[in-house]
């Protein structure tokens, strides 16, 4: 096979689809060996966080497989939409996959991560219809509307409500009326549940940061950090790269890829101030990054960027070796 030929099939949906299968398989695997562990943070405001949504591991497991892919083929369609890369290729959805795979206990259990990722992501999409449209109040509308519904169970939607509200400045759509249908949109899923009486306010209560040396063991705290940080830098590195070639894109293109860089920033400062939870923000870190590598790599088709695409992804097949050796 040519090597023009690799690169064009990692970048292809039938890559796409090779990584999704190799995730879904090595994740199985790891949860039959018993190389899932349990997630039990519970940081909801008002109601249970996710992962005790599903007492039955085996259909915890399948729900969050599904919803990861999900998660994928959201992207694939933001990217397709609204034409982020200037490009079709669906390399950067793989790739998540594979990183949420490089972790078993991450992809191996429905859990606040997981739904924060996809809440998220699908909040972009009315989101970004707004561009310079500030009469669409009502996607403004849903779009705050489905992350603070989110905070019900995960106090850290708070700090994505605040990136969505910097994100109006750079879709050009905020005024009053923009505002006003935030806020509504905010308090919303709280005055429905409060009408049912399903919250009270003794249902709330601060979040406790805990050291991440007492909250995890020092085998899985090593892996955490080294995966977590390798994300950091490979997210950081790929994005300045990419900045370079966004600023010759059009205003529209520019401030959706300077949406996602706000997003990024700010699960950057949540892993920081929060790492005691940093599994939680793990998803939605990938989710970053992965579409910053994806980025360079469609814009920097070189005839053998597959060496160093496949370098990455044998990195996170050595994560996962380690993972499961734990």
């Amino acid at each position: 096979m040519k090597e023009q030929e690799i690169t064009r099939f990692l970048h292809s949906r039938y890559g796409f689809l090779l990584m999704l299968m190799v995730s879904l398989a090595g994740t199985v695997a790891a949860y039959l060996t018993g190389a899932v562990d349990a997630l039990t943070i519970d940081t909801g405001f008002g109601l249970p966080s996710a992962n005790d949504w599903i007492s039955n591991p085996d259909i915890s497991l399948g729900v969050n497989l599904t919803l990861n892919v999900g998660i994928a083929l959201v992207l694939i369609y933001i990217n397709r939409r609204f034409n982020l890369m200037r490009s079709v290729s669906t390399l950067f959805a793989g790739i998540f996959l594979v990183m949420q795979g490089a972790v078993p206990s991450v992809m191996g259990q429905l859990y606040d991560g997981t739904v924060i990722c996809l809440l998220v992501t699908l909040s972009i999409i009315p989101f970004f219809t707004t561009f310079q449209r500030p009469e669409r109040t009502r996607r403004i509308f849903l779009a705050f509307c489905i992350i603070s519904a989110g905070s019900l169970t995960d106090y850290a939607y708070a700090a994505y409500i605040l990136a969505f509200l910097i994100g109006c400045f750079q879709m050009q759509c905020f005024n009053f009326k923009a505002l006003l249908a935030a806020g509504i949109g905010m308090v919303t899923p709280y005055w429905i549940l409060w009408g049912f009486g399903l919250i009270s306010a003794d249902d709330f209560a601060l979040p406790e940061f805990v050291n991440i040396f007492n909250a995890l063991g020092g085998r899985e705290i090593a892996l955490l950090l080294v995966y977590t940080g390798f994300n950091l830098f490979l997210g950081t590195g790929f994005g300045l790269f990419n900045m370079i070639k966004v600023y010759g894109y059009n205003s529209r293109t520019r401030s959706y890829n300077g949406f996602l860089t706000v997003l990024s920033a700010t699960t950057v400062v949540l892993i920081v101030i929060d790492y005691a939870h940093l599994n939680i923000y793990l998803p939605m870190l990938n989710c970053c990054t992965a579409f910053q590598i994806g980025h360079f790599f469609a814009i920097n088709r070189m005839m053998r960027s597959y060496i160093p695409i496949l370098t990455i992804i044998a990195i996170y097949i050595l994560f996962y070796i380690w993972s499961i050796s734990i």
